[in-house]
């Protein structure tokens, strides 16, 4: 196999999946949800009752996606964004 290649993302799954991983050495963790991002991410944070995820990008821009939207997707599909902002210090 040729290299892998680079991803950027974030890889999204339930608490009770990453438990039953750990459980037992001979369960490998399968992840749920892979969400390409448009950039490097450096801070991820879940909010509004984990109902929006809040991605800072190295850009300096804060990606915001709708949970709902990412959880209910059957198949890969591009995520709802709900707004995306630069900050400016």
């Amino acid at each position: 196999m040729g290299p892998r290649p680079f991803f950027l993302g974030v890889i999204l799954s339930p608490l009770v999946d990453l438990r039953v991983a750990f459980s037992s050495p001979r369960d490998a963790f399968q992840y749920k949800i892979m969400l390409e991002l448009p950039q490097k991410p450096t801070h991820v944070k879940f909010a509004f009752n984990e109902k929006v995820l809040m991605v800072a990008l190295v850009t300096g821009q804060i990606a915001c996606y709708d949970m709902n939207h990412i959880l209910s997707a059957v198949g890969p599909s591009r995520p709802y964004v709900l707004h995306i902002d630069v900050v400016t210090t």
